[in-house]
């Protein structure tokens, strides 16, 4: 991979100078170790995307599932599209890095996609005799985006890059720089802020128990006041020897009431934090019951897995197909139907009615309901019957009936369709 060794960058030198800031240096410095500049510079409860649970469970759910799915490298042809299993595709879809396998691979990109590199993943390819040998992803925090004056370079590590000669992995395309992606940082923001504090009021709760009996006893002022008086008159009428022994008083000394502390459902954070998890996991696109506020809902899952996981794929899909295949017939494409739930059951039943009609023959059905191929005789046929479950004889009539001319039909059962 050649480094680009001129891009011209457009003059940003006039838009980085000061303007009317005349402070001396140590002033800034004094300034900038002050409490007033903590305060405003470090927000209190401020927590990193990367460090909030439910941001997390929301992008490892997303990175698991896309990383679960195999990579097809599909050929246009006459007949449909077919699957194309050589060196390529391997690499895609097998060891596309020296360290990394698929999984690691894809759930790298995918997380810097929608966490840290803020809507943006770059991975450089390796070439090794005119060949892609390795496609290492690279770490967000050594990568920055410079604009040109034809549109922009990649900096890795302080080396600048054609875009064309990198897979750049574009979110949410900002609508001021349509060459990089945004991410959802800024409107996570707020509602993170009130995340944080329900956790640090909760874990104040969990802390600071509150006494849920008071006891009122007939004594003289003196002997409340102090700690030791009032661990006297506790030790003397109610400290007992067993736990959960019974407490003999004095009734017209020692009156005891039952108090109901205040609660976290008194002050409303349950129903709080319920709504701002749905609002995150409407804004990541998953469904309400990965943060534990719905109970599990298939068509919801299904639904998931066929929009907003989809969605990403395709940006997956697209750059891969852009960069990496030559041949204008080819393309990649990932199968998210594994991934759907689906029962056994209903997998059986799905290849039970397509297979009489020569839509899959029996190695297939046997494939989606988890089973190897079969060498038995018929097993690769498509066959095609009549109602009743007779097999149809494509070049004269129904197998073991009479055809049109009165003839009896003499092939064997189970006629394949080309």
């Amino acid at each position: 991979m050649d480094q680009l060794g001129k891009i011209e960058t457009l003059d940003l030198t006039k838009a980085a100078e000061p303007v009317a800031d005349k402070r001396e240096s140590a002033g800034s410095v004094s300034w900038l170790c002050s409490p007033g500049a903590y305060k405003m510079l470090c927000e209190s409860g401020y927590t990193p995307l990367n460090r909030n649970p439910e941001v997390r469970i929301c992008v490892d759910r997303m990175a698991t599932l896309i990383s679960s799915m195999t990579i097809h490298q599909m050929e246009n042809t006459g007949n449909g599209d077919r699957r194309i299993t050589d060196g390529l595709s391997r690499l895609v879809d097998i060891a596309p890095s020296r360290y990394l396998t698929r999984k690691d691979w894809l759930y790298l990109i995918v997380r810097s996609l929608l966490l840290d590199g803020e809507g943006n993943s770059i991975v450089l390819p390796k070439i090794s005799n005119d060949y892609v040998a390795d496609l290492f992803p690279v770490p967000p925090s050594v990568v920055s985006y410079q604009p040109t004056k034809e549109g922009y370079a990649v900096r890795i590590n302080g080396s600048l890059f054609d875009p064309e000669d990198l897979l750049h992995f574009k979110l949410y395309p900002d609508p001021e720089c349509p060459y990089w992606g945004s991410g959802i940082r800024v409107l996570l923001r707020d509602v993170l802020k009130t995340l944080a504090q329900a956790g640090a009021t909760t874990r104040d709760f969990l802390n600071t128990p509150r006494p849920a009996v008071v006891v009122s006893v007939d004594s003289t002022e003196q002997d409340l006041q102090s700690l030791e008086g009032r661990k006297k008159i506790f030790d003397k009428y109610v400290n007992t020897v067993d736990t959960g022994d019974a407490w003999v008083i004095p009734g017209e000394i020692i009156k005891v009431e039952q108090l109901k502390p205040l609660s976290l459902k008194d002050l409303a954070i349950s129903d709080s934090v319920t709504l701002d998890r749905r609002f995150i996991s409407a804004l990541f696109g998953v469904p309400r019951f990965f943060l534990g506020t719905d109970q599990y809902n298939r068509g919801e899952f299904n639904h998931f897995i066929t929009t907003t996981l989809r969605s990403i794929c395709q940006v997956l899909e697209q750059e891969m197909t852009r960069k990496i295949l030559i041949s204008p017939t080819r393309y990649y494409r990932f199968n998210p139907r594994a991934l759907l739930d689906y029962s056994v059951t209903e997998l059986a039943n799905i290849g039970t009615r397509l297979r009489p009609v020569g839509v899959m023959n029996g190695n297939e059905v046997r494939n989606w309901v988890g089973l190897d191929p079969s060498d038995a005789p018929g097993m690769d046929d498509f066959i095609i019957t009549k109602a009743g479950g007779t097999p149809v004889d494509l070049e004269g009539g129904l197998k073991g009936g009479q055809d049109d001319s009165g003839d009896v039909g003499q092939g064997a059962a189970g006629s394949s369709v080309d």
